[in-house]
């Protein structure tokens, strides 16, 4: 072993681990010529986000980085989006890792010795990895750790995320490594990229100009809304060879894929943004047909900045924000009672908020009543109070008082949230059982086509607005056995939110009431 290699196994042990004796899932080795953006990353022991796109290599480097630290003697708390997705990653990935590689199999087979290894928990030398999902608690109330590491934080449940940082208390080791795809602006790893250092990736072109490769900036240019032309001009489509980049100085190609160099563009925790104009084998044109295609379908665009460019991108319809509650404005204020037939709907947490709406002869929604209240008894009250027809209460956590609350209320139902196609209605039971996203599309299409009517002091109602814009529709890709799916995702309190699903769906129950 040289004195370079001794020094880099002494003070980088996952680097030196990662050149000498990984070995990827398919068996090869780690490509650190080719990817040169990589090697920092790996050398960089300080807390670090990653905010990437898809197939650059960042899940293996994680990979690594678990077994290494497990080596070294520190607990491992590796943590993936769903409790399913555990089982094929440390099988697909993990295991084919350890088993391509004899010094990782050695270590395996020593350190293993009278224990039993399940799926979930690797014992690889002093230490351990715990892999688990995301949207199950119980871990994150239970491991001990001195390193988490988050794969895909945006897909992973945030709430319990939150207390990742809670399995480190106990350390003296303490780190937290973060990655994922970005969604939305301002969510997740995003969040994490706009509060950091801001790495970004500069190649020189030979003009001497040092460039942060930029898809708006360096492949196409707008000359009109949503027109785009290629600034490599002598691109012929029937040509054989790729689009080019081109320099914003000097208007010639350049390579995005030359050696470069990380460059901060403030101070702050450290994070790095990875795209692939700079990280794989996939053609320039191949990103431009995306961005094309995306340009008249918004899923498509959406998948394009998150995957490819490892941008967030928040299409229309996707969040609910303050200028579309202000378009719902009317000039009016509630006063406290109302002469139509009214819905309700009521989301069950520390308080119960609720929603009343009348419902207006062109079929739209107006606020009669927006606010919480603290128990069953005020429910009550309200019912006595409006003329409410029809209603839908969240059926949990608080089971037995949405029970109580049916069984004296008539037109009263329980919800419950499934992935169902269509709704099911049970009059006898008095339960409802519909998809959550669906219901949640439903109050954001309202929203954006004005159908839901707010009073003149709609922003001043306490919390309504915050939690309105508190979800965001972001697309699972570990969601629908692999084929992925969109889900709302909250990044805070969002009851109003669900008041709102429940109240709508209160207004369709009427109808189907007053037409039985």
């Amino acid at each position: 072993m040289t004195k370079g290699e001794q020094f880099l196994k002494e003070e980088h042990f996952v680097t030196w681990l990662a050149i000498k004796h990984h070995r990827t899932h398919k068996g090869a080795m780690l490509d650190f010529v080719n990817y040169p953006y990589v090697r920092q990353i790996y050398m960089d022991r300080e807390d670090k986000s990653i905010m990437k796109s898809t197939q650059c290599g960042v899940s293996e480097m994680f990979v690594a980085e678990a077994i290494g630290n497990s080596i070294k003697g520190r607990s491992i708390f590796y943590v993936l989006p769903t409790f399913d997705l555990v089982g094929r990653f440390v099988k697909n990935r993990v295991d084919k890792s350890i088993g391509f590689s004899k010094y990782y199999s050695d270590i395996v087979k020593n350190s293993s010795a009278g224990k039993s290894d399940a799926v979930s928990l690797k014992h690889i030398g002093k230490g351990a990895i715990a892999f688990v999902g995301s949207n199950t608690q119980k871990p994150f109330t239970e491991y001990p750790a001195d390193m988490v590491i988050i794969d895909e934080l945006d897909q992973c449940d945030q709430g319990n995320i939150q207390m990742a940082v809670e399995r480190m208390s106990a350390s003296d080791m303490r780190r937290m490594i973060r990655t994922s795809q970005p969604s939305v602006k301002g969510f997740g790893i995003h969040k994490d990229w706009l509060e950091s250092c801001q790495f970004t990736w500069h190649v020189t072109c030979g003009c001497g100009h040092e460039i942060k490769p930029d898809f708006f900036k360096h492949v196409v240019r707008e000359v009109a809304d949503k027109e785009f032309v290629l600034r490599d001009t002598k691109y012929e489509w029937d040509s054989n060879r790729d689009i080019n980049l081109i320099c914003d100085k000097c208007e010639r190609p350049f390579n995005a894929r030359a050696e470069g160099r990380w460059i901060p563009q403030k101070k702050g925790k450290h994070a790095y943004h990875i795209s692939k104009l700079f990280t794989t084998h996939v053609t320039v044109k191949e990103l431009v047909d995306r961005f094309n295609d995306g340009l008249i379908d918004i899923d498509i665009l959406q998948r394009f900045y998150n995957g490819d460019l490892g941008l967030p991108y928040t299409a229309a319809g996707s969040k609910i924000d303050k200028e579309m509650l202000d378009r719902c404005i009317a000039d009016y204020t509630m006063t406290g009672s109302t002469l139509g037939a009214c819905v309700i709907g009521i989301d069950v947490g520390t308080m119960l908020h609720v929603r009343i709406n009348r419902v207006c002869p062109d079929g739209k929604l107006q606020a009669v009543y927006i606010g919480s209240v603290r128990d069953e008894n005020e429910i009550n009250d309200l019912f006595d109070k409006f003329k409410i027809v029809a209603g839908v209460i969240d059926a949990n956590p608080e089971r037995r008082m949405a029970e109580r609350l049916c069984r004296r209320n008539r037109g009263l139902f329980r919800c419950y949230y499934g992935e169902v196609k269509n709704d099911t209605v049970d009059s006898i039971k008095k339960t409802i059982t519909v998809d959550r996203t669906a219901a949640l599309d439903n109050v954001a299409a309202m929203i954006v086509s004005r159908n839901l009517i707010l009073p003149k002091n709609a922003e001043s109602i306490e919390d309504y607005y915050e939690q309105m814009q508190a979800s965001t529709r972001l697309f699972m890709s570990s969601g629908n056995k692999g084929s992925g799916t969109y889900k709302w995702v909250e990044s805070g309190a969002d009851h109003f939110f669900h008041s709102e699903a429940y109240a709508l769906l209160a207004k369709n129950l009427s109808i189907v009431m007053a037409n039985k």
